[in-house]
């Protein structure tokens, strides 16, 4: 897939989002929680060695490699991590490593369904995604009709993506504002998130789980 075709295909953005369409980040970067990677190596087991797509500015790496994990960062776009101008689409056509990443969800249909051509027996896949990624007659036939789709986690309490990596609310004179015991207050979020499990050789149907955090 030609770069220029990806980034046309990024601001085809469905769904709801914490932003409107004239306010969205460019190519869609919406950097994770990394809380979130730690929720789930708590209730999921991956690989010593996990490949991130769509590193961002690292938040996702840095958070597995703080638990242990070797990762491969890698991203089309420059965001300040990993290494840069990997086209996803062309550069990964064997996939031996699982998968841990939050992928541009105006591309994410096509990314999973590459990710599951290419992935390698005994592998497997998160993605942070909407809740709302769940509905759709074009995304269960694409998708989760090939019943790769092993886990559902979903978070109890609402998580955020952040626009770039602006992760913590500030005042109007750019300082951050914190809670009474001096902590940065986190950004809010009005949009359900979770966790999505594909496994290359589960074939069925999907478990829903909670992350009750």
């Amino acid at each position: 897939m030609a770069k220029d075709n990806q980034t046309e295909k990024v601001f085809r953005i469905i769904g709801a989002s914490n932003h409107s369409a004239t306010d969205r980040e460019a190519v869609d970067f919406y950097s994770t929680d990394p809380d979130c990677v730690k929720d789930l190596l708590k209730v999921e087991e991956f690989g010593d060695v996990i490949l991130e797509p769509c590193c961002g500015s690292g938040n996702i790496s840095k958070a597995l490699e703080e638990e242990g994990k070797v990762v491969i960062s890698t991203d089309l776009y420059d965001h300040g991590y990993g290494v840069v101008g990997v086209d996803f689409f062309t550069e990964y056509t064997r996939i031996s490593n699982d998968v841990i990443t939050n992928p541009p969800f105006g591309l994410v249909n096509d990314f999973i369904e590459h990710a599951l051509d290419a992935m390698l027996p005994g592998t497997k896949m998160a993605l942070f995604l909407k809740l709302q990624f769940l509905e759709g007659q074009d995304r269960y036939a694409k998708v989760f009709s090939k019943k790769h789709l092993k886990t559902v986690y979903i978070y109890s309490k609402r998580v955020a993506c952040y626009k770039g990596n602006q992760m913590y609310q500030t005042n109007e004179d750019g300082s951050f504002k914190l809670d009474k015991q001096g902590n940065r207050i986190k950004i809010a979020s009005a949009v359900a998130y979770a966790w999505y499990v594909f496994e290359k050789d589960y074939v069925g149907d999907p478990t829903i789980k909670w992350i009750n955090n």
